[in-house]
């Protein structure tokens, strides 16, 4: 059942909300680790329909970094707040970072793209491991 989340940028100039489902993820492609600076990235999945910017859209800010895949994030202080298609239907995620929920309940149920995973970071947990974007290709 999917639950209601509220997500915030860093500067607080973007409020949304949208419906998540309570399975999320570590994406481990190299796109992530460069967009988040990190070595992979924390997404949940959530309903593409249900997003609803409440405050700043004219703050929001995308960047193309597939031939499907918008990256969304503030133009003001950086933050990484979602992904979602370009036709806006059929896949988002919104990172983890971004919740302002304190009490959103979710799962971390993979990690994904590990066969692009950074050499420095070693996996040492028990949640399963995907060579790929499970087997779809993001390029």
């Amino acid at each position: 059942m999917p639950q209601k989340i509220n997500c915030i940028c860093l500067c607080q100039r973007i409020r949304f909300n949208c419906e998540a489902s309570k399975i999320a993820a570590f994406c481990h492609c190299s796109v992530c680790q460069k967009s988040h600076g990190t070595p992979f990235a924390a997404q949940l999945s959530i309903k593409p329909q249900s997003l609803m910017i409440e405050h700043g859209k004219e703050y929001l800010k995308s960047y193309a970094s597939s031939h499907d895949l918008l990256r969304m994030f503030c133009s003001h202080c950086g933050s990484r707040l979602y992904n979602i298609s370009k036709d806006k239907q059929s896949y988002a995620s919104v990172a983890l970072s971004a919740i302002d929920n304190k009490n959103a309940v979710f799962k971390i149920k993979a990690h994904i793209c590990t066969d692009t995973k950074a050499d420095y970071y070693q996996i040492n947990d028990s949640i399963k491991q995907y060579p790929d974007f499970f087997g779809i290709d993001r390029k």
